[in-house]
């Protein structure tokens, strides 16, 4: 009976999942080391894209491109998280309109986690387990576009964007036991 409760309390005390919040931002102010295009205000609870076109061939988008982070030893999990309130309009043939959020490692290629080029009204939040591996290099690009099409094929479109409460958490396996502590568990068993 002894020997089993010895192991159980070695299996749950073996290994706690440690996690590091590397990002915390309410978005409210740009964060230091990324880049806002003009598009994007900061009123205050979060930033936001508002943008409308109504005419032939007109346009606007809005990027952000995160700092870049380099992955932590013994990570085996990057959590992506952040809030978002987004209404997207189309009317016509020609209104267009997209929005994402993608992400590159090592400074390669963007790979996209989400993207719509409809319609969409929703606060649904961005959440997203990234695949990579420690030492690794990683950022992010969020996009919202607007576009009209021809004469022949009026249309307008709007997009109202609103980020905020953003996290960016690294998650791992880690020993949380030394040899005192080993030493306590086998004293409490015998």
């Amino acid at each position: 009976m002894y020997g089993f409760l010895a192991i159980a309390a070695l299996t749950l005390t073996t290994t706690d999942l440690a996690r590091w919040v590397a990002w915390d931002y309410d978005l409210a102010t740009p964060p230091d080391g990324w880049t806002f295009s003009d598009e994007w205000t900061f009123p205050g609870t979060g930033t936001y894209l508002d943008e409308y076109v109504n005419s032939p061939w007109a346009s606007a988008s809005g990027e952000i491109i995160s700092e870049t982070i380099v992955i932590p030893e013994n990570c085996d999990s990057i959590v992506f998280h952040v809030e978002q309130d987004i209404d997207i309009y189309m009317s016509g043939i020609g209104g267009n309109c997209s929005h994402g959020l993608y992400y590159r490692l090592d400074g390669g290629s963007w790979e996209t986690l989400f993207f719509t080029y409809f319609s969409l009204e929703s606060t649904e939040p961005f959440h997203y387990v990234i695949p990579a591996s420690e030492g690794q290099t990683l950022d992010f690009k969020f996009k919202g576009a607007v576009w009209c099409g021809t004469e022949m094929y009026p249309g307008s479109a709007s997009i109202d964007w609103l980020l905020y409460d953003l996290t960016l958490t690294f998650w791992g396996d880690v020993l949380s036991f030394d040899q005192t502590t080993w030493g306590a568990i086998k004293r409490s068993v015998i």
